[in-house]
């Protein structure tokens, strides 16, 4: 088994109702996970609730307001990377 420090997972969200849902399966797995909100400037309620019930880290620096498709993808992909520098797996769901 594989020491979960060694691991991530992260997402991506804007206004995402699915947020608790996502996070009560995977901290299940993962201690170290990740949240991308893509619209940092929109207080989003589902965010602010989540972090009273569960632990995780919400990041930023990657805002995509309009959620671009190519953005997205690029953000994901340049987040992975920096992440892999940090642990042996990273998951993105």
């Amino acid at each position: 088994m594989v020491n979960k420090k060694h691991r991530a997972v992260f997402t991506a969200v804007k206004k995402d109702l699915y947020l608790s849902t996502w996070l009560k399966y995977y901290s299940r797995f993962f201690t170290d996970i990740y949240v991308i909100n893509t619209d940092p400037d929109f207080e989003d309620e589902q965010i602010k609730r989540a972090h009273e019930t569960y632990k995780f880290t919400e990041i930023t620096d990657y805002p995509n307001p309009l959620y671009d498709h190519n953005t997205y993808n690029d953000n994901v992909k340049e987040f992975q990377k920096k992440l892999l520098e940090k642990y042996k797996w990273v998951l993105y769901a």
